[in-house]
């Protein structure tokens, strides 16, 4: 993975490697996404996210306003859909269809921009840990951009999915399980798993313990705040516990880990 910030004016065509993942907040003149054949795919200004796979092209200019920045990655098996004019990805037995671009509304810019700048730092480090660290923000970057094409493309997901969803939000202690929160809804754990995952692009406890791990990274910026408290906040009885979820999910200790997010 390579991931960069950019401030320069720019005028460039670029051929895309392999995917390509890019935050423009600032300084757009114009940004055309071209398919490999040289037609045009969609075009970008401020305030969105890309998502391109190899094969395509930008062709971009920035002016002094410049502020963007861009990871470029491996994924196995993006392609183009040129009827549907998305990009599909296969995961497991399902089709997922994601937009070239994206708005990004307001409201997420700076916490999208400060998690770019973590997978930069972390992606440029020479220690294995920290680049599976950038990994997994990655990921919930690219969740992000999921979610927000589906809100974009009005979407209209079924009412129980929308409410299981707001059943796990809502547990900000994580003080009940999965099994007790889709024992909730009239309908069976398989097929709310996969009703979730349509909607939703992630299985509802991969969404949980993403929400789970944002949690455990806000409470360790307090450097006083004793691992055994950031354990019972969410929901974990034991420090072993929150042990074995960060192991889990980032390769690191939890100090590694509270290192990390100060640094």
């Amino acid at each position: 993975m390579n991931c960069r910030a950019y401030r320069e004016k720019q005028q460039y065509v670029q051929k895309i490697q392999c995917v390509l993942l890019s935050l423009i907040v600032s300084g757009v003149e114009h940004m055309n996404i071209l398919m490999p054949d040289g037609t045009p795919a969609g075009s970008v200004g401020n305030l969105s996210m890309i998502l391109i796979p190899p094969g395509f092209q930008l062709e971009f200019e920035f002016n002094a306003q410049r502020e963007n920045y861009t990871a470029l990655f491996h994924l196995d098996s993006p392609t183009w859909n040129p009827v549907s004019r998305k990009i599909e990805f296969r995961q497991r037995d399902q089709i997922i269809e994601l937009a070239p671009s994206v708005p990004v509304p307001p409201d997420r810019m700076n916490q999208l921009k400060e998690q770019f700048e973590r997978v930069c730092v972390l992606s440029q480090s020479a220690i294995p840990a920290d680049n599976a660290l950038a990994e997994l923000f990655l990921t919930g970057i690219l969740a992000e951009y999921a979610e927000i094409f589906r809100r974009d493309s009005g979407q209209d997901v079924p009412v129980p999915v929308e409410q299981l969803k707001k059943a796990i939000d809502a547990d900000t202690g994580f003080r009940r399980t999965m099994k007790e929160i889709m024992a909730d809804f009239p309908y069976t754990e398989f097929h709310l798993r996969k009703l979730f995952r349509k909607y939703y692009q992630t299985h509802p406890v991969e969404y949980r313990a993403r929400l789970r791990l944002n949690r455990i990274q806000k409470l360790m910026l307090d450097p006083k705040l004793p691992l055994k408290e950031i354990a019972d906040a969410v929901g974990m009885k034991h420090i072993t516990h929150l042990n074995l979820f960060i192991r889990k999910r980032c390769g690191l200790t939890p100090k590694q880990l509270r290192d990390n997010l100060r640094n």
